[in-house]
């Protein structure tokens, strides 16, 4: 009796704790949304995908703690959907989700009024969220004080920005009404300058903003990463819009004009452009291209590691996977680590080489053990080559 009085009360306990943290609603958006409309409830949306580290982080050390719960369970019907399955692929194109984790926050009627992109630890999105909740501060109004006034004060053009930027959204009409009201002792305020480089970090070239980084007051290496982020911008754009190859052309041709020390970007969308056309002749050549243009060879051996990768899951042909083994042999040379490793042993595999497939496999295996990694799939790997072999 003592023994199950004892499981009873652990079971109690167990369920107690877990309550503490965020009540998750178990159903699709919409059941989401008639539910809190039935309990007059703002809607949470966590938007997420299950290879994001930050969104693995709020789940297990943000959602779970009682100060968060208390203040989603009162306000919101709470709900989690991954963006790359099911429902989640519509929902991101939707509302427009392009970083993870993006919490989306709704009104009663399912209508946006807010949103926040990233991580924070438990007290401070504890704080986030009041401030989300007091209207004054939703995205949603401060949209409403540039869009339904003539002339949009360049303070309200200012929080509204900074809360667009802060979202992972972009609004160049607006953007380009607040420089216009922007003048030269402006550029010389700290908060000024904050908005400008936050800018850049969704931005392209076309938003104006290039001409202002050589005249606001701040470190020259947070404008050469301003400059950075406009060129990166506008070419990952084109490639994610998969426009045409004269399309794509014409952007790099820009940003080698207006951004000419960009040439690691270049080389880099360069690749990953050919890559979605599947033109893997000149992906190739552009990954080259790519590594010889940079100068830190950590960074060689990542970005060379990341491309021999995709060229495995592409399931390319041959003699294209054979250059994605010279890659990854490089990336070994210069850093041999756990991840690279197991992409070598993938690349052996694809091309048929089993005996050194199983050895690379071993190797990384030992390697993500020592550094204390998962190393089960390299493991699942293994046993697939060894019972082939």
């Amino acid at each position: 009796m003592k023994r199950i009085f004892s499981l009873f009360s652990m079971l109690l306990i167990s369920i107690a704790s877990f309550a503490q943290g965020v009540e998750f609603f178990e159903g699709t958006f919409a059941e989401a949304k008639a539910e809190a409309k039935k309990q007059n409830k703002y809607i949470f949306l966590d938007a997420y995908t299950t290879w994001c580290g930050p969104c693995k982080m709020l789940k297990k050390k943000v959602f779970p703690e009682k100060i968060v719960g208390d203040v989603m369970n009162e306000h919101f019907i709470n709900i989690a959907i991954d963006m790359e399955k099911g429902e989640g692929i519509e929902l991101a194109k939707t509302y427009q989700v392009k970083a993870y984790p993006t919490l989306l926050f709704f009104d009663a009627d399912g209508n946006e009024i807010d949103r926040l992109v990233g991580a924070l630890p438990a007290e401070e999105f504890v704080e986030a969220i009041k401030e989300t909740l007091k209207p004054e501060n939703q995205l949603v109004t401060l949209k409403a004080n540039v869009y339904d006034v003539k002339t949009p004060s360049k303070e309200d053009l200012s929080k509204y920005l900074n809360k667009v930027y802060g979202a992972y959204k972009t609004d160049d009409v607006m953007l380009g009404k607040f420089l216009a009201l922007v003048t030269d002792g402006d550029l010389k305020v700290k908060e000024n300058t904050d908005l400008l480089i936050k800018a850049s970090y969704v931005s392209g070239i076309e938003s104006g903003l290039l001409p202002y980084f050589d005249k606001i007051d701040a470190e020259e290496k947070a404008i050469e990463g301003a400059k950075n982020n406009l060129a990166y911008n506008t070419l990952r754009n084109a490639v994610r819009a998969n426009v045409s190859e004269e399309e794509f052309n014409t952007k790099v041709e820009l940003v080698k004009k207006e951004i000419p020390e960009s040439t690691s970007i270049i080389a880099q969308s360069e690749a990953q452009f050919y890559m979605k056309k599947k033109d893997y002749a000149k992906a190739n050549m552009a990954v080259d291209q790519l590594a010889a243009s940079m100068s830190d060879e950590k960074r060689v051996s990542s970005v060379l590691n990341s491309f021999a990768w995709k060229y495995y899951e592409a399931n390319v042909e041959a003699k294209h996977m054979k250059k994605a083994l010279t890659w990854i042999n490089r990336s070994v040379m210069i850093d041999a680590n756990y991840a690279n490793v197991d992409t070598q042993a993938h690349v052996y595999k694809a091309l048929g080489k089993t005996e050194k497939a199983i050895e690379a496999a071993q190797k990384s295996i030992e390697l993500g053990k020592a550094a204390g990694q998962d190393v089960s799939s390299t493991e699942e790997l293994l046993k697939e080559l060894s019972k082939n072999n």
